[in-house]
C-alpha cells in the first residue's frame, strides 16, 4: 500500500510539472509577444503572487476540512481553465484572469498534496526519511519540467499559444487521473454545512498561524522562504529574454535550455542527500545553497562570456534543487497533522509574498538598470536569510509539535 501511494505522488508530480512546464521556455516572450514589457510581464505575474498570498490560508483550511484529496482534484480543473483563458487571451486583463485561475490552481494544490502524501503514508506504517521521498518526487517533477519545456519550446516556435493549450489538456487528464486514484480513507469530512464548515476553516487557519509564528523553526523558515520567494523572481522572470539577446538563439532552443536548467536542478536533488551527510545539520546544508545560488549569480552577471554566463546560471540550479527536499522534510517534520496542509500553505503564502515583492522590485530594477543588476539584487537579498537560518536549532525542545514517528525519524537523518 505504501508502494502505491508513492506510486501516485510520482505520477502526479511529474504530470503536474509536465502540464506547467509546457509553457516555462516562452512564458516571458508569449507576454512581451503580446505587448507587454519587463515591468507589464512582472505586474501580470505578481497578479498570481498576489492572489496565492490571498488564497493560500483558505485554500489550505479547505484541504483540511473538506479533504486533500477534494482540494488537489479541484486545483487540476482550475489548471484546465487557466491554460484555456491563456490559449484564447491577448490583452493584460485576460492575462490577469488567467494568473487568478492559475493561483487557485497552486493554492488548492500546494499544501494538500504534500499532507495528503505524509498522512497517506503514515497512516500505512510507513517510518522511512522524507527527505529521500520529496528528493525523489522532485526528480520526477525535474523529468516532467524537462519533457514539457522541450516541447513547449517547439510547440512555441509555431505558436507562443499552443503550449498553453497543451498544459490545459494535461491539467484534465490529471483531474481525472486523481479521481480515480487518490483515496483517504483515514480522514473523517464533516457533513457540508456553510456556516460550520466556515467556521470549522477559520479555527483551523487561525490555530494553523499561531503555530506558525510561535514555533521558533517554523517561524524561521517562513522567514527564510520569504526572502527566497523576493531573491528568485529577476532568475526566473528574465532568464529567457537576457539568454535570447546574449546568444541570439531561436525559440525553439529555449526549451532545451530550460531542460538543461532542469537537469542540473535534478543533479542538486541527487547530491542533496550526500551534502547533507557531510555537514551533519539540515540548516548547514540551506546556509551552504544560500552561499552557493547567490556566489553563482552573481559570477554569472559578472563574467562577461556568454556560455560562461549560461555555464554559471546553471550551477545556481544545483543550490535550488538541494534546497526543496530538505526545506520540505524540515517543515513537515515540525507541523502536527491535523493542521499540516493549512500550516505549509500559510508558508506558501508568505514565500508568495516575498514573490510577489520580488516582482514588483525587479521589474522596476530591470526596467531602470538593466537584468544584470536585478540578478545581483536578488543574490543580495538572498544572503539575507543566513542569520535567520543560523537561529534554527533541532532539539528535543523544538520538537514538541511532532508526532512521535516523526521524533524517531528524526533521530535517524541522514548522514
Amino acid at each position: 500500500m505504501v508502494k502505491r501511494t508513492l506510486r501516485i505522488f510520482y505520477l502526479l508530480k511529474a504530470m503536474s510539472s509536465l502540464a506547467m512546464g509546457f509553457a516555462f521556455s516562452t512564458y516571458v516572450l508569449f507576454l512581451m509577444g503580446n505587448g507587454l514589457d519587463f515591468f507589464q510581464v512582472n505586474l501580470v505575474n505578481f497578479i498570481f503572487m498576489a492572489s496565492i498570498f490571498l488564497l493560500e490560508i483558505p485554500t489550505g483550511a479547505f484541504a483540511d476540512t473538506l479533504g486533500r484529496k477534494n482540494s488537489v482534484i479541484i486545483g487540476y480543473a482550475f489548471g484546465t481553465l487557466s491554460g484555456l483563458v491563456y490559449f484564447v487571451s491577448g490583452s493584460f486583463w485576460m492575462f490577469a484572469v488567467a494568473e487568478i485561475l492559475g493561483a487557485l490552481q497552486t493554492c488548492f494544490i500546494s499544501g494538500a498534496f504534500e499532507a495528503w502524501t505524509v498522512d497517506s503514508l503514515k497512516f500505512k506504517g510507513y517510518e522511512g526519511k522524507y527527505e529521500d521521498i520529496f528528493a525523489k518526487g522532485g526528480i520526477f517533477s525535474s523529468a516532467g519540467v524537462i519533457i514539457g519545456a522541450v516541447l513547449g519550446g517547439y510547440l512555441g516556435a509555431v505558436d507562443l499559444a499552443l503550449p498553453w493549450l497543451a498544459g490545459a489538456v494535461t491539467f484534465f487528464v490529471l483531474f481525472l487521473i486523481a479521481r480515480m486514484l487518490m483515496t483517504e480513507p483515514y480522514f473523517k469530512q464533516k457533513p457540508l454545512k456553510v456556516k460550520s464548515t466556515f467556521e470549522e476553516m477559520k479555527k483551523v487557519s487561525g490555530d494553523s498561524i499561531r503555530y506558525g509564528t510561535k514555533h521558533p523553526i517554523i517561524f524561521n523558515m517562513i522567514i527564510v522562504g520569504f526572502l527566497l520567494g523576493v531573491a528568485v523572481q529577476p532568475w526566473n522572470m528574465f532568464w529567457t529574454p537576457f539568454f535570447k539577446d546574449t546568444l541570439k538563439v531561436d525559440t525553439s532552443v529555449l526549451g532545451w535550455m530550460f531542460a538543461a536548467i532542469s537537469l542540473f536542478s535534478m543533479a542538486g536533488m541527487y547530491f542533496a542527500k550526500r551534502t547533507l551527510a557531510k555537514l551533519k545539520d539540515r540548516k548547514n546544508v540551506l546556509i551552504f545553497d544560500v552561499i552557493l545560488i547567490s556566489a553563482m549569480i552573481v559570477i554569472s552577471t559578472l563574467i562577461g562570456m556568454p556560455y560562461l554566463v549560461v555555464f554559471f546560471f546553471l550551477l545556481h540550479e544545483i543550490g535550488r534543487g538541494m534546497w526543496n527536499p530538505i526545506d520540505s522534510a524540515l517543515m513537515n517534520d515540525y507541523v502536527p497533522s491535523k493542521q499540516r496542509a493549512t500550516i505549509i500553505s500559510f508558508d506558501s503564502m508568505i514565500s508568495h509574498a516575498g514573490s510577489a515583492v520580488g516582482l514588483f522590485a525587479s521589474g522596476i530594477i530591470a526596467s531602470m538598470y538593466g537584468i544584470p543588476i536585478s540578478w545581483i539584487a536578488g543574490a543580495i537579498v538572498l544572503l539575507v536569510a543566513i542569520p535567520f537560518l543560523m537561529r534554527i536549532k533541532e532539539d528535543e525542545h523544538s520538537t514538541k509539535g511532532r508526532s512521535a514517528p516523526s521524533l524517531a525519524r528524526a533521530r535517524n537523518k541522514i548522514g
